[in-house]
Protein backbone atom coordinates (compact mmCIF):
# COMPACT_ATOMS: atom_id res chain seq x y z
CA UNK A 1 0.00 0.00 0.00
CA UNK A 2 1.51 3.44 -0.96
CA UNK A 3 -0.03 5.53 1.78
CA UNK A 4 2.26 4.55 4.69
CA UNK A 5 5.69 5.33 2.21
CA UNK A 6 3.91 9.01 1.64
CA UNK A 7 3.01 9.58 5.55
CA UNK A 8 6.50 8.54 6.57
CA UNK A 9 8.28 11.01 4.32
CA UNK A 10 7.12 14.31 6.47
CA UNK A 11 8.02 15.23 9.78
CA UNK A 12 4.26 16.55 10.49
CA UNK A 13 1.61 13.56 11.24
CA UNK A 14 -1.27 15.84 12.16
CA UNK A 15 -4.55 13.91 11.27
CA UNK A 16 -5.74 17.71 9.67
CA UNK A 17 -2.36 17.64 7.58
CA UNK A 18 -2.54 13.58 6.49
CA UNK A 19 -6.21 14.69 5.46
CA UNK A 20 -5.03 17.56 3.81
CA UNK A 21 -1.78 15.88 2.03
CA UNK A 22 -3.63 12.50 1.04
CA UNK A 23 -6.28 14.37 -0.86
CA UNK A 24 -3.88 16.70 -2.84
CA UNK A 25 -2.15 13.43 -3.72
CA UNK A 26 -5.90 11.99 -4.76
CA UNK A 27 -6.37 15.26 -7.10
CA UNK A 28 -2.93 13.82 -8.87
CA UNK A 29 -4.09 9.83 -9.07
CA UNK A 30 -4.58 8.27 -12.48
CA UNK A 31 -6.33 5.01 -12.36
CA UNK A 32 -5.15 2.58 -9.50
CA UNK A 33 -1.67 4.56 -9.48
CA UNK A 34 -1.30 7.32 -6.63
CA UNK A 35 1.57 10.12 -7.57
CA UNK A 36 2.31 12.55 -5.43
CA UNK A 37 6.43 13.10 -4.32
CA UNK A 38 6.75 15.65 -1.53
CA UNK A 39 8.91 18.59 -1.75
CA UNK A 40 12.24 17.78 -0.11
CA UNK A 41 15.57 19.63 -0.70
CA UNK A 42 18.26 17.85 -0.76
CA UNK A 43 20.73 19.91 1.77
CA UNK A 44 24.79 19.32 2.37
CA UNK A 45 27.10 21.14 4.35
CA UNK A 46 30.10 23.16 2.21
CA UNK A 47 33.16 22.56 3.64
CA UNK A 48 35.84 25.79 2.69
CA UNK A 49 39.21 25.38 3.41
CA UNK A 50 41.05 28.57 3.84
CA UNK A 51 44.49 29.07 2.59
CA UNK A 52 47.27 31.25 2.31
CA UNK A 53 46.68 32.16 6.05
CA UNK A 54 49.96 34.05 7.11
CA UNK A 55 49.46 34.29 10.98
CA UNK A 56 47.02 32.61 13.60
CA UNK A 57 46.26 36.06 14.67
CA UNK A 58 42.64 37.15 14.61
CA UNK A 59 39.59 35.32 12.93
CA UNK A 60 39.14 34.25 9.15
CA UNK A 61 35.13 35.63 8.30
CA UNK A 62 32.95 34.37 5.33
CA UNK A 63 29.87 34.96 4.32
CA UNK A 64 27.93 33.49 1.69
CA UNK A 65 25.75 34.36 -1.08
CA UNK A 66 22.85 32.38 -3.03
CA UNK A 67 22.03 33.60 -6.75
CA UNK A 68 18.97 32.88 -6.31
CA UNK A 69 18.80 35.83 -3.83
CA UNK A 70 21.43 38.12 -4.34
CA UNK A 71 22.73 40.45 -7.27
CA UNK A 72 25.98 41.70 -5.95
CA UNK A 73 27.83 41.64 -2.97
CA UNK A 74 25.66 43.87 -0.92
CA UNK A 75 22.68 41.50 -1.27
CA UNK A 76 21.62 39.57 1.87
CA UNK A 77 23.71 37.01 2.36
CA UNK A 78 22.19 33.55 3.39
CA UNK A 79 24.76 32.48 5.79
CA UNK A 80 28.27 33.45 7.84
CA UNK A 81 30.72 32.30 10.08
CA UNK A 82 33.80 33.24 12.11
CA UNK A 83 36.26 30.96 12.72
CA UNK A 84 40.07 31.23 14.93
CA UNK A 85 43.19 30.64 12.94
CA UNK A 86 44.67 27.29 14.39
CA UNK A 87 48.66 26.59 12.76
CA UNK A 88 47.78 28.93 9.92
CA UNK A 89 44.75 26.71 8.94
CA UNK A 90 40.94 27.48 8.69
CA UNK A 91 37.96 25.28 7.56
CA UNK A 92 34.88 26.38 7.68
CA UNK A 93 31.74 23.71 7.49
CA UNK A 94 28.76 26.12 7.23
CA UNK A 95 25.01 24.29 8.23
CA UNK A 96 23.30 22.30 5.64
CA UNK A 97 22.14 24.21 2.67
CA UNK A 98 20.49 22.97 -0.45
CA UNK A 99 21.95 22.22 -3.61
CA UNK A 100 22.42 25.72 -5.85
CA UNK A 101 24.56 28.39 -7.19
CA UNK A 102 26.59 30.17 -4.40
CA UNK A 103 29.35 32.74 -3.81
CA UNK A 104 31.82 33.45 -1.00
CA UNK A 105 33.76 36.08 0.56
CA UNK A 106 36.46 35.53 2.69
CA UNK A 107 38.77 37.55 4.82
CA UNK A 108 41.12 37.44 7.59
CA UNK A 109 40.52 39.87 10.35
CA UNK A 110 44.16 40.15 11.75
CA UNK A 111 43.10 42.62 14.60
CA UNK A 112 39.28 41.54 15.59
CA UNK A 113 37.77 44.30 14.67
CA UNK A 114 34.98 42.39 12.47
CA UNK A 115 35.76 44.58 9.42
CA UNK A 116 37.64 44.32 6.74
CA UNK A 117 40.68 46.92 7.05
CA UNK A 118 41.76 49.54 4.29
CA UNK A 119 44.73 52.46 3.75
CA UNK A 120 44.00 55.88 2.97
CA UNK A 121 43.00 54.48 -0.78
CA UNK A 122 40.43 52.06 0.12
CA UNK A 123 42.88 49.63 -0.46
CA UNK A 124 42.52 46.15 1.43
CA UNK A 125 44.91 45.63 4.02
CA UNK A 126 43.81 42.79 5.25
CA UNK A 127 44.03 39.19 3.23
CA UNK A 128 40.79 38.78 1.06
CA UNK A 129 39.34 35.85 -1.33
CA UNK A 130 36.31 34.93 -3.10
CA UNK A 131 35.33 31.47 -4.58
CA UNK A 132 36.65 30.36 -7.81
CA UNK A 133 39.89 32.88 -7.01
CA UNK A 134 38.09 35.76 -8.62
CA UNK A 135 39.98 38.87 -8.62
CA UNK A 136 38.30 42.85 -9.36
CA UNK A 137 39.97 45.48 -11.32
CA UNK A 138 40.62 48.14 -8.29
CA UNK A 139 37.72 46.68 -6.46
CA UNK A 140 35.97 43.45 -5.69
CA UNK A 141 35.11 41.26 -8.42
CA UNK A 142 31.61 41.02 -10.17
CA UNK A 143 29.30 38.86 -8.04
CA UNK A 144 28.83 36.52 -11.32
CA UNK A 145 32.53 35.67 -11.35
CA UNK A 146 32.67 34.11 -8.35
CA UNK A 147 29.25 32.03 -8.86
CA UNK A 148 29.84 28.01 -8.35
CA UNK A 149 27.78 25.35 -8.60
CA UNK A 150 26.54 23.50 -5.10
CA UNK A 151 25.44 19.71 -5.18
CA UNK A 152 26.30 16.34 -4.25
CA UNK A 153 29.26 15.95 -6.15
CA UNK A 154 30.49 19.30 -5.29
CA UNK A 155 31.01 19.74 -1.34
CA UNK A 156 34.24 21.70 -0.76
CA UNK A 157 35.94 24.64 -2.36
CA UNK A 158 39.02 26.12 -1.60
CA UNK A 159 39.31 30.00 -1.06
CA UNK A 160 42.82 31.71 -1.86
CA UNK A 161 43.77 34.60 0.57
CA UNK A 162 45.65 37.70 -1.25
CA UNK A 163 47.14 40.91 0.06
Amino acid sequence: MVIPALISCHMSRSPLFISIFLSACSAAAFGDSLSCAADTQVMHSLSVEVRNLESDTGNVRFVLFSKATARSWDSRHVNAGELAVYNRRCVWITPPIPDGVYALAVFHDRNGNKELDKNVLGVPVEPYGFSNDARGTLGPPSIDKAWFAFDHERREIVIMLHN
